[in-house]
């Protein structure tokens, strides 16, 4: 399980308005919420798409074998 990591960076304007339009949310959307839901979206975001990329198959390097069968 991975853990949070502390930043020093501010989170601004900016971030806070890309990360929600990476999420998928649009300025419409973000009007009707207070910052409290749109944070609650984005954590549900991103814990979805930590999830799906935990769930992939790890590639395995090809070795010597692999390329002789193929």
């Amino acid at each position: 399980m991975k853990t949070s990591q502390k930043s020093d960076e501010p989170f601004d304007d900016e971030s806070y308005l890309y990360i929600a339009k990476k999420a998928g949310l649009s300025f419409e959307e973000m009007q009707m919420m207070d910052m409290g839901q749109v944070m609650d979206y984005i954590t549900e975001y991103v814990n979805s798409e930590t999830k799906q990329s935990e769930d992939k198959p790890k590639a395995n390097k090809a070795n010597q074998a692999m390329f002789d069968s193929f």
